[in-house]
């Protein structure tokens, strides 16, 4: 990575972390971001993928002490806090956020998913299962990669979400649903 890729990047983070842990896509610091973005001749790599209604968006993801954040100039934003996709936002779709996913988890481990609306307005609540690791053997001599899943009932029926992990516990995957009735949410690193 050129030194001013890197640069761009410390950048970036910087200004999620003095941010806070929520980033409205109509802050300034995020217009600034988005501009210093654009403005760049040769900007760092979009190396993740979000795919959500047969729809691809490309992006980068940005550590912050809560979680990351998967953006772009355009406006996406995913805010992943660790265990939950808890926000989505999508560029050019007339609306401030697709999902906004607030959860409680209870003694046994299992979470309420409390789905609301952009105005706040809660409109579903999903109970889960605490999360389960597994490991997928892969062939004989490769280290395992490691998921983490998680079952959840809905009024419709069930669903699980998922996070992958490479052989080094660096996260590649997510898989979860942000919406009731709707198709997952699909994040992925692309090597």
């Amino acid at each position: 990575m050129s030194i001013r890729a890197k640069a761009l990047v410390h950048i970036i983070v910087c200004g999620f972390v003095l941010a806070g842990c929520t980033v409205s896509l109509q802050s300034a610091q995020y217009s600034f971001l988005k501009g210093l973005l654009a403005k760049q001749e040769n900007p760092p790599e979009k190396n993740w993928r979000v795919v959500w209604d047969d729809k691809e968006y490309r992006g980068y993801a940005v550590n912050f002490d809560g979680g990351i954040y998967f953006a772009n100039e355009e406006g996406l934003l995913v805010s992943f806090d660790g265990w939950q996709v808890i926000e989505l936002r999508l560029p050019g779709l007339g609306v401030n956020k697709i999902a906004d996913i607030r959860y409680q988890v209870q003694p046994d481990g299992a979470r309420l998913l409390n789905y609301a609306d952009d105005r706040g307005r809660s409109f579903a609540i999903d109970r889960c299962q605490s999360w389960k690791r597994t490991t997928d053997v892969g062939s004989p001599g490769l280290t395992p990669e490691v998921e983490w899943q998680q079952a959840c009932w809905s009024a419709d029926g069930s669903y699980q979400n998922a996070i992958e992990l490479n052989d080094r516990g660096q996260l590649v995957k997510l898989i979860f649903t942000v919406l009731p009735r709707r198709n997952p949410v699909v994040i992925e690193y692309l090597q």
